[in-house]
């Protein structure tokens, strides 16, 4: 045996790192909005996103969800800045977080409402605005501090025993209604189901060949059988 035969076997070179690259892809950019829960610096600001039309969205503990381009963002925290609510209310791109969480909420309420609520005025517009988002409401701005407020009936009572600080009995007795009321509103609110059913037809097709045997005409008759 040679002395080459009695060498340690070489170990296989490491192969080099690949060449670092950005990788590219397209996925929804949203926003978020985080402030203390409840504080009129952050229900001012949550209005404001409605004023933006930026749809904002409840994820969580005084942390909202919402769409806007650059433009909005900007108008945004200009606003933050003028109202000087930079030290508790941030605005930033939303990031995925490390570990990876499956949350379970209800979304808003997108069954076409039996009721509608309208806020208009200066005064504590931004906490009932705030308000009727975080009980999943769609909420539009109509006009100057104007805004319609969408949803079934229960969750407006909902929202309504909590922003006024009063119970849902007594919410209820301030729209006129009874919980059964309520109730029945919002079975009649989910859209019908549609079944058309259409009559048994029958076609009947005459064709016609040439000597060759292809199909020179084809007339079709159809008929609703009885």
């Amino acid at each position: 045996m040679s002395a080459a035969d009695d060498a340690e076997p070489t170990a296989p070179a490491e192969a080099p790192p690949p060449p670092a690259r950005k990788l590219t892809y397209k996925a929804p950019a949203h926003n978020l909005l985080t402030g203390v829960a409840g504080t009129a610096e952050l229900n001012t600001t949550v209005a404001f996103t409605v004023d933006l039309g930026m749809g904002p969205l409840r994820i969580g503990e005084g942390q909202y969800r919402m769409g806007g381009d650059q433009s909005d963002i900007a108008k945004l925290r200009e606003m933050i800045d003028l109202y000087g609510f930079g030290d508790t209310v941030k605005v930033d791109f939303e990031r995925p977080p490390q570990a990876t969480r499956v949350s379970f909420k209800a979304p808003p309420d997108r069954r076409r409402p039996v009721r509608m609520a309208e806020i208009h005025g200066i005064d504590h517009h931004a906490q009932l605005v705030a308000g009727a988002v975080d009980a999943g409401l769609n909420v539009v701005c109509v006009g100057l501090r104007r805004y319609e407020v969408f949803g079934t009936t229960g969750r407006l009572v909902q929202w309504l025993a909590a922003c006024t600080g009063t119970t849902v009995a007594k919410a209820l007795e301030l729209l006129g209604i009874t919980a059964e009321q309520a109730a029945a509103e919002d079975a009649a609110s989910d859209l019908p189901t549609i079944t058309v059913n259409l009559p048994k037809r029958e076609t009947i097709s005459v064709i016609v060949r040439d000597r060759e045997g292809d199909i020179t005409e084809v007339t079709q008759t159809e008929r609703t059988i009885q």
